[in-house]
């Protein structure tokens, strides 16, 4: 028979030894078609085979293997996923290599450069990856599908982005027992009830992945047999659902909650806009059915929240952190971003002090804060860096993902070029004090030095915003 081998890219370097294990669930979703129509999948994780290169090079050496799918989106897996494209073509030159995910939809072109990737599938590709290796199969000429971009003798040929525009319900299952090691060390099965988002984060992938303000939500019948069929399968009634935001119509967020609770299902967590967050959906939510709870606030600079085009009721989330709070949920998250180009000391000191008055709620609540990470195509690059600053974007370049630069203390500035060397230390400062104030689990890790002491010393500026704070 012959088969279809997927690799998940994620690699966690040393300083990521604490990264969570994440299920690969844009591969899995494309396994399932590919099932169906009769080819036989093989997934290798690396998270989960640590003999993985072993493992690779027997499939493409040993196997009738049709093509090599991996996802990609920004961060060092990028990295991996053209060093393993690199490995696989010196091993079999006859092998195709396909990318896909939320960065080859957006920059194909990157993708498709340096010749060791040979098609990039643009958009959800749970219908053009069966048209694709049809294709392969029958190696005639170039491909004619819409979505599908490919090297020619004469260049790079981009195939238009695909937004799905069908009924979301025809979609398998996402095949979960091809992960099944990494389901049981989980103790927790993904579910994706739902596609994109109606919301327009100016930052969000979203816009070029799925499509501006675009959502699809799968029907209560369908995600509860779902749920159903993987908990016989696992014997695991413990689910979280994947979704970027899950809340958006809250009729049916509350029939499945509702349900969930009468099988004696556990939801993981629930993650949404803060203005999805309705009373109703509130009301149902107790530590018995939910662990963790969510919602990212930004910023509290309404200047900032124009920027970001999310506009936040700061009242409205501090209402909902104390009923939160009062039920007793096991994790409650919110998170700031910050490193934006044009922002000041009073946008920041705004987010502070909001943080701060989080914080007095319940000292329990995780407060977590990020970096902005400029991508090829998302709305502040376009419309704001891309006119003032000149980024050289690359797949090196765009695999220093450094959000959140704890551990690493690095931040690239060929990545934010509106930074200067001060900018930097200022932001690499700014975010360990940040966790030291309001973070409870990164301030209790033996592993994390946040030396708040020597910085507070050395870096005036991060001292001013925070001096409220520390002396309260």
């Amino acid at each position: 028979m012959e088969k279809i081998l997927l690799i998940a890219t994620y690699i966690p370097q040393e300083r990521e030894k604490y990264s969570r294990l994440l299920p690969p669930i844009g591969l899995l979703s494309i396994a399932a078609p590919l099932i169906k129509n009769g080819y036989d999948v093989i997934l290798i994780d690396p998270m989960l085979h640590h003999n993985y290169m072993e493992l690779i090079e027997d499939a493409v050496t040993r196997h009738n293997v049709l093509f090599v799918g991996m996802t990609t989106y920004v961060g060092h897996n990028l990295v991996t996923a053209r060093e393993l494209s690199q490995f696989i073509k010196t091993k079999s030159k006859k092998v195709k290599i396909v990318w896909g995910g939320p960065f080859a939809t957006s920059s194909p072109e990157l993708c498709l450069e340096h010749g060791f990737v040979d098609y990039v599938v643009r958009g959800m590709g749970e219908h053009s990856i069966v048209a694709l290796v049809e294709h392969i199969r029958k190696n005639q000429g170039y491909p004619k599908i819409p979505n599908v971009c490919f090297r020619t003798d004469n260049g790079i040929e981009i195939g238009d982005n695909y937004f799905f525009d069908g009924d979301i319900n025809e979609f398998y299952f996402p095949e979960l027992s091809l992960w099944q090691e990494g389901i049981k060390r989980i103790n927790c099965i993904p579910i994706i009830s739902s596609r994109g988002c109606t919301r327009n984060c100016s930052f969000c992938y979203n816009n070029s992945f799925i499509g501006r303000k675009k959502w699809y939500g799968r029907s209560v019948e369908g995600i509860l047999n779902e749920m159903e069929y993987w908990r016989d399968f696992f014997s695991i009634n413990n689910f979280y659902f994947v979704d970027d935001n899950f809340l958006i119509d809250t009729k049916r967020s509350v029939k499945i909650l509702r349900e969930s609770l009468n099988r004696g299902y556990t939801i993981e967590g629930l993650l949404g806009n803060l203005s999805d967050w309705k009373p109703e959906i509130v009301e149902i939510i107790n530590p018995g059915l939910v662990k963790n709870v969510g919602f990212a606030i930004e910023s509290a600079s309404l200047r900032i929240q124009e920027l970001l085009n999310k506009r936040v009721d700061i009242e409205k989330a501090l209402t909902f952190f104390s009923m939160f709070s009062a039920k007793n949920i096991k994790t409650i998250k919110t998170a700031f971003m910050f490193g934006l180009p044009t922002e000041t000391d009073e946008d920041i000191l705004e987010s502070v002090e909001l943080a701060y008055r989080i914080s007095e709620i319940d000292e329990r609540i995780r407060i977590l804060a990020y970096i902005y990470n400029p991508q090829p195509k998302d709305d502040i690059t376009v419309r704001l860096i891309a006119s003032n600053h000149r980024i050289d974007f690359s797949i090196d370049l765009l695999s220093l993902s450094d959000l959140v630069p704890i551990r690493e203390n690095f931040l690239s500035s060929e990545l934010r070029p509106w930074m200067g060397g001060d900018d930097i230390q200022f932001y690499l400062d700014f975010i360990r004090v940040w966790y030291y104030c309001f973070d409870h689990v990164v301030r209790q890790d033996p592993d994390i030095d946040l030396d708040v002491d020597l910085i507070l010393k050395r870096n005036r500026r991060v001292y001013r915003l925070f001096k409220g704070v520390l002396l309260r």
